[in-house]
């Protein structure tokens, strides 16, 4: 997301939520800044010993309130890996 928001773009096509006409860099740097804020909140959810899965299904759920884009266990699989990364990116380990 750093490297598409330094783009000078005025349109970009985004493989499943449509087109971004305009400033481009500013719908990326919000949704570095989301990434961001979901990351922290992962590890601080994680720092208080809640459950890696029933965190990831949680979640899972609410994106599926929000988008029918993939079936649910491929978003609650998509939501154990983001959980994963964030605790690989702070050395924690993880437990998928």
């Amino acid at each position: 997301m750093r490297k598409l928001s330094a783009i000078p773009a005025k349109r970009a096509a985004l493989s499943h939520n449509g087109v971004i006409e305009g400033d481009v860099s500013r719908y990326f740097d919000k949704a570095l800044k989301a990434t961001e804020a979901y990351h922290k909140e992962l590890l601080k959810r994680l720092g208080e010993d809640e459950d890696p899965k029933q965190i990831a299904l949680e979640k899972a759920q609410w994106v599926s309130t929000i988008t029918d884009i993939q079936p649910f266990n491929i978003i609650n699989n998509l939501s154990k890996l983001l959980i994963k990364i964030s605790q690989s990116e702070d050395g924690k380990p993880s437990f998928v």
